[in-house]
């Protein structure tokens, strides 16, 4: 049903929840679970005009490039994420998009639509199973580069909101994959993608800050630390879980995962000549990142917070949202003390 062409749209709508709650259900082998993913694609307001549509869809997947697009790109290969979002930024349909105090115009929307469709077309995932789990980890570890590398120099961390749940479907994305068959699963990770250039294109695509922590070459896996004692993970997963936000330990676990899809996959990646692989990401430096921005840890149980509240709670810290590529958004954003 998931697939099926009116509730696909849907299903990867409302910043990917049907989808993350379709893998709890996977996860937790639980039909209840999967049914309520389903019913709640059903009610989520469309969240793409027309990217998902099954025309428009079927193009992306096909790498069918329109009039006047780059057709030179659109080859077996294709081109990499890291090559696409520097393609997207310096593209004149970027120049379209606005600061606004609120960002999501529906000018704006349909601009980062567009920007969306045209640079998906142009990332391939050839129909084998590993050329599935090569590209989902190279979508995995480029999310997970944005989201820590969106934060001008010399202001205190910007982990913005939209991009953070791509990250926490993460988490998920190998999980529902594994449960498909090979078609389904080059969808899947066309759809994925194509949510993630869409959020990024709502962002005005920034430029990337990448500091050096965070592509360290010291990562830290959980299965290859031999005792409790010496597992850096258990302190951030402590703090995540005792945090009143509940979108930090689902980022956290995404990360967690991460390092350990990247210690165990990451070696089965072959270099392709002129494509660009993301570089490895240092997780439990993202991770740690993440629960020291938000340090409050009292959570609350006997209400539901609003935006202001939360941030309150986190010590006047919250998620960011925003055109992040403005400055005017940096001019409303704390510098470092």
């Amino acid at each position: 049903y998931f697939f099926d062409p009116p509730l696909f749209p849907l299903a990867m709508s409302g910043l990917l929840h049907p989808f993350i709650q379709l893998g709890y259900g996977l996860e937790f082998n639980s039909e209840a679970i999967i049914a309520c993913a389903l019913a709640q694609a059903s009610v989520h307001k469309k969240q793409f005009s027309r990217a998902l549509d099954s025309d428009v869809f079927d193009d992306i997947c096909r790498g069918n490039v329109g009039e006047g697009e780059d057709k030179s790109a659109a080859s077996a290969t294709g081109l990499s994420l890291l090559d696409i979002l520097d393609r997207m930024r310096n593209d004149s349909i970027t120049n379209a998009i606005v600061y606004t105090e609120e960002p999501y115009t529906d000018e704006n929307r349909a601009h980062a639509q567009a920007l969306a469709i045209k640079y998906a077309k142009l990332w391939t995932v050839q129909h084998s199973e590993s050329a599935v789990k090569e590209k989902s980890l190279e979508a995995m570890l480029v999310v997970a580069l944005v989201y820590g590398s969106l934060t001008r120099p010399g202001y205190r961390p910007a982990l913005e909101f939209g991009i953070m749940h791509n990250l926490t479907a993460s988490y998920f994305l190998p999980i529902v994959l594994d449960a498909l068959p090979l078609e389904n699963k080059v969808r899947l990770l066309h759809a994925y993608a194509l949510t993630f250039l869409y959020m990024f294109a709502m962002k005005g695509c920034p430029p990337l800050y990448i500091q050096p922590e965070l592509t360290s070459t010291n990562t830290h896996c959980v299965g290859a630390v031999a005792s409790d004692d010496d597992n850096p993970w258990l302190d951030v997963f402590a703090k995540a879980i005792a945090n009143n936000d509940m979108h930090v330990p689902k980022a956290v676990r995404a990360l967690w995962r991460l390092s350990l899809l990247t210690a165990f996959l990451a070696q089965q990646i072959k270099p392709v000549e002129g494509y660009e692989l993301p570089p490895p990401i240092n997780c439990l430096h993202l991770a740690r990142t993440t629960v020291d921005y938000f340090k409050k840890s009292a959570r609350r149980r006997d209400s539901i917070m609003d935006k202001q509240q939360v941030a309150t709670l986190n010590e006047g810290q919250s998620w960011a949202h925003g055109v992040l590529a403005f400055d005017e958004f940096w001019a409303q954003h704390d510098r470092e003390p």
